[in-house]
């Protein structure tokens, strides 16, 4: 029987090959050590390509956005609208990946043993594994996104945020995140990875308002409806 991983344009197989794709174009770039570069030069080159088709500029863009949260890139301007960083360069522990030869997700699970914690909040009923990038989760998760409530808590951050007193780049940089996650959200097959992605993003700005108890509280609903669905955020 086919599987259904392998026919070309799978998303789940074109973003294992997109975040194969910037990390290995970073090793071969990075020969004689790390070297800052354009993240837009990978568009079109060979490393770029899934299944025979090249790989979209975006989907690169947010694979690099998901190395950096990975720590297997370092990254430089916030590329904004593009989804992801407009400069980066390999660490120490993407190269131990590329040299290990497994795939991201597989590298990850296999070479790091982060502690979970669990955060338990009297208004939700649960728990919330707050490291969850690298722990097994038992969830169920449904045959498409269930984004009714994370719909209703994105509209929230965004009328959270006059009042959370961030910068002004910061402001506008959230307000951008939760556009593309309503985007996505609105699509007959969301992109669970790019959910995921901006939704990380948005929380990140969010919480940079540390001494706010409503950047927390948002911070924390986020992370129990993104578990919820079957996709946690650390």
């Amino acid at each position: 029987m086919e599987d259904p991983a392998q026919r070309p344009g799978n998303p789940a197989s074109r973003w294992d090959d997109a975040l194969r794709a910037v990390l290995r174009w970073l090793y071969d770039r990075s020969s004689e050590g790390p070297v800052w570069v354009q993240t837009g030069e990978i568009v079109g080159t060979d490393y770029a390509v899934s299944q025979g088709e090249p790989l979209p500029e975006f989907l690169l863009y947010r694979a690099a956005e998901q190395l950096k949260n990975d720590e297997l890139i370092e990254a430089g301007e916030d590329g904004g609208e593009l989804g992801g960083p407009v400069i980066i360069r390999l660490t120490r522990e993407g190269r131990n990946c590329v040299d290990d030869g497994a795939n991201v997700t597989e590298y990850l699970r296999g070479s790091r043993n982060s502690p979970r914690t669990v955060w338990n909040i009297n208004s939700i009923s649960g728990n919330l594994a707050v490291d969850s990038t690298y722990v097994t989760q038992s969830a169920t998760t449904a045959p498409a996104l269930d984004a009714a409530q994370l719909k209703v808590l994105l509209q929230a951050m965004r009328e959270a945020l006059p009042v959370l007193d961030l910068p002004q780049d910061r402001t506008a940089a959230v307000r951008r995140s939760i556009e593309v996650v309503e985007g996505e959200l609105d699509q007959a097959e969301p992109d669970e990875h790019v959910v995921k992605t901006m939704v990380q993003r948005a929380i990140t700005g969010i919480g940079s308002a540390s001494q706010s108890a409503l950047s927390f509280c948002l911070t924390m609903l986020a992370k129990y409806e993104m578990s919820k669905m079957g996709i946690p955020i650390s």
